[in-house]
Formats: C-alpha cells, sequence, structure tokens
C-alpha cells in the first residue's frame, strides 16, 4: 500500500489530507447536532411545566443554565415577551435568533462538500501529469516496448482512483448532514412555536385550555421518543 502511494506522487499526499480534513468535519458536525444539543425533549418538558404554572423567571434561569439551542430560543421568547406582548414583533425575533442557530448548525458542512467536490479534481489532476510522464518516456525511448506505456498509465490512474474513494463517501457524508439539520431544524421550529402559543395562551387569556396541555405533554413525550429513536440510530 505504501509503495502504492508513493507510486502516485505528491498529489496522492493532497488526496489524503483531504480525506483526513472531510473525516474531522464529520466527526465534529455528529457530535456537534446531536440531538440533546439542539432540541432536548427533557427540557421542553420542563419548559412548558413552568409555563404553565406562570414561573416565568425560573423559566429563564432554566434557559439560562442550558446550553441547547432550544433554550437560547426559549430565552429570546421570554426575554422578549417581559419587554412587549406583541405577537409579530416576536416572531420577528425568534426567526432571527432561528437564523443565527441554522447557521452555527450548518457550519463546517459547507467545507465537507468542497472536499467532496475537490478530491476528483485532484485524481484527474495526477493522472493528467502521470500520463504526461509517460508518454515523455514513450518520446525518449519509443514504443517498442508497450509495458512501458502500460506501466505509466496504470501508475497515473492510482490517483483518480484514489480521489474517487474518498470523494464519495465524502459526498455521502455531506448530503447526510444536510438531511440531518433540515430535520432538526424542523423539529426546533415545532418546539420553538409549542413554547410560544402556550406562553401566548397564559399571557393574553389566564392559562391553557385542558386539550393544549394534553397536546404539549403529547408532544414533548413524541420529542423524546424520536430523540432516544434518533441517537440509537446514528
Amino acid at each position: 500500500m505504501i509503495g502504492l502511494l508513493e507510486k502516485g506522487g505528491w498529489v496522492i499526499y493532497l488526496i489524503l489530507l483531504g480525506s483526513a480534513v472531510g473525516l474531522a468535519i464529520f466527526l465534529e458536525r455528529m457530535w456537534a447536532l446531536q440531538r440533546q444539543k439542539i432540541n432536548p425533549p427533557a427540557l421542553l418538558r420542563q419548559l412548558l411545566q413552568l409555563i404553565r404554572l406562570k414561573q416565568w423567571s425560573e423559566a429563564r434561569v432554566l434557559c439560562q443554565r442550558e446550553s441547547s439551542a432550544l433554550a437560547r430560543l426559549a430565552w429570546v421568547m421570554f426575554s422578549h415577551l417581559e419587554a412587549t406582548k406583541d405577537r409579530d414583533s416576536l416572531k420577528d425575533a425568534l426567526q432571527e435568533a432561528g437564523q443565527r442557530e441554522a447557521f452555527f448548525m450548518e457550519r463546517g458542512i459547507g467545507s465537507l462538500g468542497m472536499v467532496a467536490s475537490l478530491e476528483p479534481l485532484l485524481g484527474l489532476l495526477g493522472t493528467v501529469l502521470g500520463m504526461i510522464v509517460a508518454f515523455q518516456r514513450v518520446e525518449v525511448g519509443g514504443v517498442g516496448d508497450p509495458r512501458l506505456v502500460a506501466g505509466g498509465v496504470w501508475v497515473a490512474l492510482l490517483t483518480t482512483a484514489a480521489g474517487l474513494m474518498v470523494a464519495i463517501p465524502a459526498y455521502m457524508a455531506y448530503r447526510f448532514l444536510l438531511a440531518r439539520v433540515d430535520r432538526l431544524l424542523l423539529d426546533l421550529q415545532s418546539d420553538v412555536s409549542l413554547l410560544m402559543d402556550n406562553t401566548l395562551q397564559q399571557l393574553e387569556g389566564g392559562g391553557p385550555k385542558e386539550g393544549l396541555s394534553s397536546s404539549s405533554e403529547a408532544r414533548a413525550t413524541e420529542q423524546e421518543s424520536k430523540g432516544s429513536f434518533s441517537s440509537a440510530n446514528g
């Protein structure tokens, strides 16, 4: 294997460097995009309980103590409602905060996509350079020995194979992370909407309806089950 890498030349080492960068990005994003770090179901359940009890200060303290995206968005909501109860301005504030959270969730994924795009090009570059060297040898030594050409060609194709071997899993990891971010953002938006509806119901109507409380608990339980399933499957 080491001998094959040496035959591939300096382009092979660039491809290996790209693979190491791509793997590091994938592992870091998988760690950062855990459900417990974005919208933990236990936090949603606790916040819904505090909202029903109208314990606003305790809810803000809980959000400050937690480090998840849901906690940060909930803190924005409670802080905004402390100043004004206007629904439209609250939605604007949450949308701005949500866009900021989405940016941090997608951070680095574009670089992984760049690795997936550049690796085949690096492999092609190595192949072209290898073919140039092979035909230079043919020009000097003639075509009397076909092994001279064949040996140069297969060595040149090593970089193309290496580039594709890195690019294919890198692209799959890139698409997987994008899908994971989209799924987490949808769940996060749903959870924040649930918190906002319950909070406004309490502030405007003096308390949620019984059906709304049951729906809130069912949503929290559903999120907890979904979180366990996601953790078990990757």
